[in-house]
């Protein structure tokens, strides 16, 4: 397969990689974090320094990309797939490559970006669209509904994607039309449109092979064919695929540092995932050292289990910059020219000596 469409796949590269070049010419005029993430209510809260957003992303979706085709290829050397289904199959990453840096470049140069319409309005599309080639699918394992009873049989697959294409379209038009009404209906479509896709058809899948054992069109013993050499190396490939994303997740979620410099003028925090804080000593109009803490809410930033870092929301601040750990109570307050800023340590030890050293070089 690789070798009959290698234009094709050297295109769809290309068109993968685009933003990035695109985000390398323009790097002078972006700004030095980058929305790369937006919450429920449409307002970004996750960023990243530009340099990662521009070509960390592209970069991740085009390895994916050729891994996700050398499977296809494996795969298809064996089961010959439609070639509408195949299109979709070539093009959907650098589609969602280009959406995804779109977002994040319009958010960058200033433009208002309805993030919930878009979303909405892109993820209806691709239901539609997917859910008028499943039933063209033909039985495999990596396009479609690939669970244990669809792949039992070619009367299982072909029946649960006649079903699971209607589903998709019909969730594809309540997209559409949710893209017009309040976001705060987000959350709810999108578990909704997760349940419909992936639980009903499921469940109907299930339901139809018990159907057929009944009616002496199938057996329990179909569930435990032996697989075959190339569905094994597409499993292993899969899991090894899937437990990188999990370990990625854990690194990013549980890793991270915090370190306090301070010369003679200021003081800088310096932040893993994140832009480091620098604040000049003869801006500070007060510093309090605090047991305990409430850091109230996001606004925008990075967190994890381990760290907090960027704009922050309160009772008693209202909206402040934030730059800590979350295993720790202990913090200290500083205003700086009118605003807030609350920094910790590890440990109530850690806050201690970062309050004394700040104290001292003041």
């Amino acid at each position: 397969m690789i070798k009959q469409n290698k234009w094709k796949l050297i295109i769809a590269s290309i068109v993968i990689i685009l933003p990035s070049l695109f985000g390398l010419l323009v790097k002078d005029v972006l700004p030095e974090q980058m929305a790369v993430h937006w919450g429920v209510t449409g307002e970004p809260d996750g960023y990243a320094p530009a340099i990662l957003a521009i070509t960390l992303i592209p970069l991740i979706l085009l390895a994916l990309y050729w891994v996700g085709m050398i499977i296809t290829s494996i795969e298809l050397a064996k089961n010959k797939q439609n070639k509408k289904v195949l299109n979709v199959i070539f093009w959907i990453v650098p589609a969602i490559s280009v959406y995804v840096s779109a977002i994040f470049y319009a958010t960058a140069f200033g433009f208002d970006i309805n993030i919930g319409f878009i979303s909405l309005v892109l993820i209806g599309i691709v239901l539609i669209v997917v859910g008028n080639y499943l039933p063209k699918s033909t039985r495999n394992r990596v396009f479609g509904i690939k669970i244990k009873w669809t792949l039992a049989n070619e009367e299982n697959w072909n029946k649960t994607h006649r079903f699971g294409g209607i589903i998709g379209v019909i969730s594809g038009i309540v997209a559409l039309i949710a893209a017009f009404l309040p976001i705060v209906i987000f959350p709810f479509v999108a578990i909704g449109i997760i349940i419909a896709n992936v639980v009903v058809t499921a469940l109907y899948s299930c339901l139809y092979y018990k159907k057929q054992i009944r009616e002496g069109r199938a057996t329990k013993e179909d569930l435990k064919k032996p697989m075959s050499a190339s569905n094994k190396v597409v499993t292993v490939v899969s899991l090894v695929i899937v437990s990188i994303i999990v370990v990625f997740a854990v690194i990013i979620m549980f890793v991270g540092e915090l370190e306090l410099d301070c010369d003679e003028t200021a003081f800088t925090v310096e932040a893993t995932f994140y832009g480091d804080l620098t604040v000049k000593y003869d801006d500070i109009d007060s510093i309090e050292y605090r047991e305990n803490d409430d850091p109230g809410h996001r606004v925008a930033g990075f967190g994890s289990a381990r760290l907090l870092l960027g704009h922050f929301k309160n009772e008693e601040f209202g909206s402040y910059t934030r730059y800590s750990y979350t295993g720790c109570d202990s913090c200290i307050v500083l205003e700086v020219n009118g605003k807030v800023i609350v920094i910790n340590g590890k440990n109530v030890d850690d806050t201690r000596d970062m309050y004394e050293d700040i104290l001292e070089n003041m």
